[in-house]
This record gives structure tokens, C-alpha cells and sequence, in this order.
């Protein structure tokens, strides 16, 4: 890596590579994005007193429990379609029972 080192740095070699090696790693601010994306949802209007203590651990459980809720909402949408499935056949049972009302047993 010697040959990448620029000739001004010479005294000091071992330290300008491993500059050039953090250096070269570029900051990611992404999380942080994420972070302050998640507390806009959390601080609104109607929570403006929720104090420190309680908006951070908010943001704590909104980070750790983020995978599971996606989870639960797909969960949730596939018992309220079997329901809805379930009550569609019920309807036409219904339906059947009053068009043949001799064929209901009591």
C-alpha cells in the first residue's frame, strides 16, 4: 500500500495508511435518518407532553418490535379474509334457508 501514500506524508507512512484506510469507509447516516424518521411518527401534536424519559422509550420499542408488527398486520390480514370467507358462506347459507324454508329444521 506504500505506493498509494502520497509523497508529502514520507515521515510518517504507517499513519497515513491507516488514515487512508478509515478515511476510505464513508459515513453512513442512515440510522440516524431512520431514528429521527421514527420519532417524527412518535412526537405529533397530540403527544407533546409525553417528556424524555417516555418518547425514548418509545423509540426504543417501536426499534425492537418494528419486524414483529409488520408480522402481526400480514397475521391480521389473513384471519380477517378467512373471516371474511367464513362469513360469505354463512350469508349463503342464509340465503338458502330462506328460499327452501321446508328444508330447515327446527
Amino acid at each position: 500500500m506504500r505506493e498509494s501514500v502520497p509523497c508529502f506524508v514520507t515521515g510518517y507512512l504507517t499513519l497515513a495508511e491507516i488514515t487512508l484506510s478509515v478515511l476510505a469507509i464513508p459515513a453512513s447516516s442512515i440510522p440516524c435518518e431512520h431514528l429521527f424518521s421514527t420519532g417524527k411518527h412518535i412526537a405529533t401534536d397530540h403527544r407533546a407532553r409525553l417528556g424524555a424519559d417516555r418518547f425514548e422509550h418509545l423509540q426504543v420499542l417501536k426499534s425492537a418490535w418494528k419486524d414483529d408488527i409488520l408480522d402481526i398486520a400480514a397475521w391480521n390480514s389473513a384471519v380477517m379474509m378467512e373471516y371474511r370467507e367464513l362469513l360469505a358462506v354463512d350469508d349463503e347459507a342464509a340465503q338458502w334457508d330462506k328460499e327452501f324454508p321446508e328444508l330447515v329444521q327446527l
